[in-house]
């Protein structure tokens, strides 16, 4: 009995085999031959990964850890301007504060304009006032006064602003104020003085000179300057 020389298949007497009229058979029969499938590619394989939860969740620790780094990020910035802006800020504050206190406190205007009301009050009362002598804030400054000062200071409260809190000392001739100087402590601040040159401070002159005042110059420096030059010339 005759076998096909291709396929092997047993042949009848006279039988001529189809196997190579028959097209082969498919190992993907439903599967158009134009179609894009590649047979080599496993589609389980492909879906196991796309829906494979153990894929999914290092995606989400991914982008957990992705959003703590930004956050850290973001805090770190944010306290390296705070560590600069928060003193910088105070800084600022405490020499306008400063400023502020000083533009408060030393106003030789105001000192001298209360004063001399003051004064002219205690003309009215018929208290001497003639001589050349100190009045200060601070009362064991005061020197050569020819009445009580305790009346001058009672009527100082009552001429002068509530918020001009300073230290001062006026020089006094004959009952009218010739020179002022103030500031915010006796050690301490800007120095303002009435007469003044084109709005600098002063020290007190007995001549027309006029030295002008540096800005680390205290105003008990400038009272004793003045003190040491009134009794001085008195004394020589």
């Amino acid at each position: 009995m005759p076998y096909c020389g291709k396929c092997g298949k047993k042949l009848n007497d006279g039988e001529t085999c189809t196997c190579s009229q028959t097209p082969p058979t498919s190992a993907f029969p439903n599967v158009p031959r134009n179609s894009s499938f590649d047979p080599t590619v496993d589609p389980y394989i492909d879906y196991k990964y796309q829906n494979d939860p153990y894929k999914v969740s290092s995606d989400k620790n991914s982008r957990a850890a992705l959003f703590t780094a930004v956050f850290i990020a973001v805090c770190a910035v944010t306290l390296i301007i705070a560590s600069i802006y928060i003193p910088w800020y105070y800084i600022i504050r405490s020499k306008a504060d400063n400023t502020r206190l000083d533009t408060i406190a030393v106003r030789a205007a105001d000192i001298t304009k209360s004063a001399d009301n003051v004064l002219r009050e205690l003309n009215h009362m018929e208290l001497p006032l003639q001589g050349l002598y100190f009045i200060s804030s601070d009362e064991e400054s005061n020197a050569a006064v020819p009445f009580d000062v305790g009346e001058f200071y009672s009527r100082m409260d009552i001429h002068t602003e509530k918020d001009v809190t300073c230290q001062y000392f006026i020089i006094v001739l004959n009952g009218k104020v010739k020179y002022t100087a103030t500031a915010r402590e006796w050690t301490k601040g800007r120095v303002d003085t009435l007469p003044d040159e084109y709005g600098v401070s002063v020290y007190y002159s007995t001549d027309d000179k006029c030295d002008k005042i540096f800005s680390d110059t205290c105003l008990d420096d400038v009272y004793w300057d003045a003190y040491d030059k009134i009794f001085s010339d008195k004394a020589a």
